[in-house]
């Protein structure tokens, strides 16, 4: 089994309005296709749930990337975290969250429940003044978590788990006044990173991803992977002199010196945002929520192309969502003289009905959308 095969098969029996839905065979680059609420961004976050069995804060925080899918963002209409995590769980049903999957990750079933109760909340251990004060002594709603988790036998990867049995439960409380925090041994996850449909609009996010590039020495091979969509970009740094009144991103160009990010287009900054997240993921999962999302359709081949060569070069196994015939194409029209690591899902999902998932491989894919012109879609 090839290394990037980090979820070679995933099975959501239960997961948000997600039933027995199984993405079977997956490759280094697996396409998501459908109609409006067919669950393709359900099944993002099920992925990224699954390789985080033990991190109910990362799932807190897959759950409220739902909230930046608009460039225009409310703060007052947004959910808590603990609400927006309960939405991950089967709704109006007496159903567990249920996923399962093989491959070169340790996990292979996942089940949780989410149980609603009434209480009086604990202190929490660290005051916090910015939060709305609720007397400790009034009950509120509060939700209890227990998940469930059996594990496959890697011997590579068991001295990463702190049990010595191949199953695990925990439980946690989760309370929206208090909020929670997970504290315990370091167990072990996939490394993972999502990406929303406008989060390359999300200026500080980048910021703090370029920061953590030059942390880790990464930057220069960032730099290496945007000279493949412009091979005229020198650097990538951050200016806090004049006439920058506050730290901002710029590139140093070969021909038009210092631009900000800003001015170079949505197209730029979401190859910026993407290749930070491939460098990121190394040894991961890359997930994408509508991958064409600033692009133009001139340039569609050449972002994948590169895409596809980057997730090889850094073992990255990449999901992405997509809802245009073009971003199919083009990624059908990706050297046609080699086989491409290449799968793409479409989801059919009838109102009353369990999903129909047909899959198509890199040949397959070529042969109805390129030579007969089909829409999978």
């Amino acid at each position: 089994m090839a290394d990037w095969q980090h979820i070679k098969d995933l099975q959501i029996e239960a997961f948000r309005g997600l039933r027995r839905v199984e993405l079977y065979d997956c490759e280094q680059v697996n396409l998501i296709v459908g109609g409006n609420n067919s669950g393709k961004t359900s099944i993002l976050e099920a992925l990224g749930v699954f390789a985080s069995p033990f991190d109910l804060t990362e799932w807190a925080t897959i759950a409220r990337l739902r909230e930046v899918r608009s460039p225009v963002i409310s703060s007052e209409s947004s959910l808590t975290a603990v609400d927006a995590m309960r939405w991950l769980f089967p709704a109006g049903e007496e159903l567990p969250l249920a996923l399962s999957g093989r491959g070169g990750w340790i996990a292979r079933n996942l089940d949780a429940y989410c149980t609603m109760f009434r209480g009086i909340p604990p202190e929490p251990r660290y005051r916090d003044d910015r939060r709305n004060k609720i007397p400790s002594d009034i009950e509120e709603i509060g939700w209890h978590v227990e998940v469930g988790i059996d594990l496959w036998e890697h011997p590579k990867q068991s001295s990463l788990f702190d049990h010595d049995d191949n199953s695990y439960r925990y439980a946690v409380d989760l309370w929206p006044s208090t909020g929670f925090v997970q504290r315990g041994k370091n167990n072990p996850k996939l490394r993972t990173v999502m990406l929303g449909p406008y989060s390359h609009r999300n200026q500080p996010l980048q910021m703090r991803a370029i920061s953590n590039s030059i942390t880790e020495g990464d930057k220069w091979q960032i730099v290496e992977l945007l000279r493949g969509i412009d091979e005229n970009i020198l650097n990538l740094e951050i200016i806090t002199s004049p006439p920058y009144d506050r730290p901002t991103v710029v590139v140093r160009h070969r021909d038009a010196g210092l631009l900000p990010i800003s001015v170079l287009g949505d197209g730029f900054r979401r190859a910026l945002s993407i290749a930070l997240a491939l460098s990121a993921a190394r040894n991961g999962l890359l997930l994408i929520d509508e991958v064409e999302t600033a692009f133009h359709i001139s340039v569609l081949d050449k972002v994948f192309r590169w895409m596809i060569d980057l997730s090889q070069e850094l073992n990255v196994q990449v999901f992405a969502t997509t809802h245009s015939l073009e971003a199919i194409q083009a990624i059908t029209s990706v050297e046609l003289s080699r086989k491409l690591p290449v799968a793409a899902f479409h989801i059919d999902r009838p109102l009353s009905d369990d999903a129909n998932v047909k899959r198509y491989g890199s040949e397959m894919l070529r042969r109805v959308v390129r030579d007969r012109g089909f829409d999978i879609r």
